[in-house]
């Protein structure tokens, strides 16, 4: 991605829709590096990322409409589940039933319906009122409000015990249609949700 920093060398990859698609390495091989690239903050040297056989970079404001990039630990304002969801759109604008789809979706229901006041709950300074798998689950909803066509998923699951893991991956392949999705972890064993994969 510049002249001192060749991190992807050659790296060719096809990438369906209605799929996900795991991006394994060990620490240093890029992983993040493509995810950048991919979101457009770091623009390749040469090569190109062509989206429908049109290179995205000369429309990145519609390529970036379209892509969500969760981490490993999503950015939580000191405000509601709701909020955090939404972020900070103005309640008049609030859909409840595409709320309550999207709470089902991202695994959010239960907890959300154990709570006094529902997603009005605060979440606490960056969140921690609620559990890491929780936070998780937040980012994804918030993707999910946004209607990204493209999840980047960096990282996600670790620090997560591993029932709360397999649950977010679980949910993740009732995500992926029309969607793609990319689950980027150095944790191998999360090849065993995706339909495809690519090691760097």
């Amino acid at each position: 991605y510049d002249s001192r920093h060749k991190i992807l060398n050659n790296f060719n990859k096809n990438i369906k829709k209605n799929t996900i698609v795991g991006i394994t390495g060990n620490s240093g091989a890029g992983k993040t590096t493509l995810i950048h690239v991919l979101s457009g903050i770091l623009k390749p040297t040469s090569g190109e990322i062509l989206i429908n056989n049109n290179y995205k970079l000369q429309d990145l404001q519609n390529w970036t409409d379209k892509i969500a990039y969760v981490s490993q630990k999503p950015f939580m304002m000191d405000s509601s589940i709701r909020d955090n969801v939404c972020l900070g759109e103005n309640e008049d604008f609030y859909n409840k039933r595409f709320l309550s789809e999207i709470y089902f979706q991202s695994g959010l229901s239960d907890f959300i319906d154990s709570l006094e006041i529902k997603d009005l709950t605060k979440v606490g300074e960056e969140g921690n009122f609620v559990s890491g798998g929780q936070i998780q689950r937040i980012g994804i909803a918030r993707a999910l409000y946004k209607k990204a066509q493209v999840f980047l998923l960096d990282e996600i699951t670790s620090n997560l015990d591993d029932g709360i893991k397999n649950k977010i991956l679980e949910n993740l392949i009732n995500l992926k249609k029309d969607r793609i999705i990319l689950l980027i972890s150095h944790d191998k064993k999360i090849l065993y949700y995706c339909d495809d994969y690519a090691k760097l």
